[in-house]
């Protein structure tokens, strides 16, 4: 994609720390950051079509604000949409192909609008093949049992461990990701103090 800013890529699956590692990255590069998962948000919000489009593939209940008269609603219910999708590979290869064209187009749109550095943090970035928009891209990792745990936390113990062991491995296997050329691992099973080490570190060595 001629014309992008440099931009940097940060992806990883659920309950690996993508999200921290892009904010720290973005802080050190003095970088604008794009939030793949708010842009999608943003998206559903504003995409009517779409919304109907996932009402059909997978019922009214997705859908915030759906009646007789509105039947596209005002929002995706993503809690809804996610429990499920996740664990059924099926339903979630659905979501993907419906939603995926769309967010490339947005991002494509987006990204041409934009100077210097940008970090770019996406769960889905090596699945959607676009790893050509980036000058480098960096995959958090961290082992199943402490995204298990993380995801568990964060979601106020209200998902069981069964649950979120499910999301875990509702993704594609983040060793067969490691494996891509050109992805740089950034491993984070140790402290926040170990992570925030290797982030600096990546950051002085990104040019």
């Amino acid at each position: 994609m001629e014309g992008l800013p440099t931009i940097w890529a940060v992806t990883g699956n659920i309950g690996a720390g993508k999200s921290t590692v892009a904010r720290m990255l973005a802080e050190l590069r003095h970088a604008r950051m794009i939030d793949a998962d708010v842009e999608a948000h943003q998206l559903y919000a504003q995409d009517a079509g779409l919304r109907r489009e996932l009402a059909r593939a997978f019922g009214p209940l997705v859908l915030v604000g759906a009646t007789e008269e509105n039947d596209c609603g005002v929002d995706v219910d993503r809690e809804v949409l996610g429990k499920i999708v996740f664990g059924n590979p099926a339903d979630l290869a659905r979501l993907n192909a419906i939603v995926r064209p769309k967010l490339i187009g947005h991002f494509m749109e987006k990204l041409q609008d934009l100077e210097g550095e940008v970090v770019f943090e996406g769960a889905l970035i090596l699945e959607w093949g676009v790893e050509s928009w980036f000058g480098r891209i960096l995959l958090v990792t961290a082992a199943e049992e402490t995204r298990v745990r993380r995801i568990m936390a964060r979601s106020g113990n209200t998902l069981s461990r069964a649950e979120a062991t499910r999301r875990v491995k509702a993704q594609m296997p983040q060793e067969e990701k490691a494996a891509r050329p050109g992805v740089v691992v950034v491993e984070n099973d140790g402290s926040p103090a170990e992570l925030a080490e290797k982030v600096e570190r990546l950051a002085a060595e990104l040019r």
